[in-house]
């Protein structure tokens, strides 16, 4: 939610308290024509083989912000994604493959 709608709804009198003590920047639908690349989280690099176990979102669909994904999962470690940028799947890693510290895991582009 950008500040913008938070200070409007303040004016119209709503409580807005709750959404400015949660608010996250970084938590946003994508811009027409921009996209966002995931990369293998930092939790997860140089643990061992990494693999996608599932994908939760198919290629095509939509993402919404804290949605999870998919779920990776490295030697005894399973990881949900979770993520924090809303528009739709364009690129999927192959679930089962190992993934290098440098793939892209997806791409996410705005829905237009």
């Amino acid at each position: 939610m950008d500040v913008w709608l938070i200070r409007i709804l303040d004016n119209l009198g709503f409580n807005t308290q709750y959404l400015t003590d949660h608010y996250d920047p970084n938590i946003r639908f994508l811009a027409p024509g921009e996209n966002y690349k995931i990369y293998l989280p930092d939790e997860l690099k140089n643990k061992g083989d990494v693999v996608v176990k599932k994908w939760k979102v198919k290629k095509g669909q939509k993402v919404y912000p804290e949605s999870v994904i998919c779920i990776l999962e490295g030697g005894n470690n399973k990881f949900k994604f979770t993520s924090f940028i809303g528009g739709r799947l364009k690129y999927a890693y192959p679930a089962g493959q190992k993934i290098g510290d440098n793939n892209v895991i997806a791409e996410i582009v705005a829905y237009v």
